[in-house]
């Protein structure tokens, strides 16, 4: 099978821009409950247990990755 280079795979960001995973869906569920959000590793630490117990850090991860890919095939399509 031949293999077909993406294009976006070799993308990089700079570290300061990428937020790790868990802590933004912790600031995004804060900010949809309208509550300031605790900084403290303890409340980070349960809040990523409460968004993967609860299947939300699984369904933000999905639609994530989900709304890139469609962002990468129009790209691709329009470069096409």
């Amino acid at each position: 099978m031949p293999h077909v280079a993406n294009p976006l795979s070799s993308v990089k960001l700079p570290a300061a821009l990428v937020q790790p995973a868990p802590e933004a869906i912790a600031r995004y569920d804060a900010l949809q409950r309208g509550g300031a959000l605790d900084e403290s590793l303890d409340a980070i630490e349960s809040r990523f247990v409460d968004a993967e117990t609860s299947g939300r850090l699984v369904q933000a991860v999905r639609s994530t990755v989900s709304a890139n890919r469609q962002k990468a095939d129009a790209a691709l399509q329009r470069a096409a």
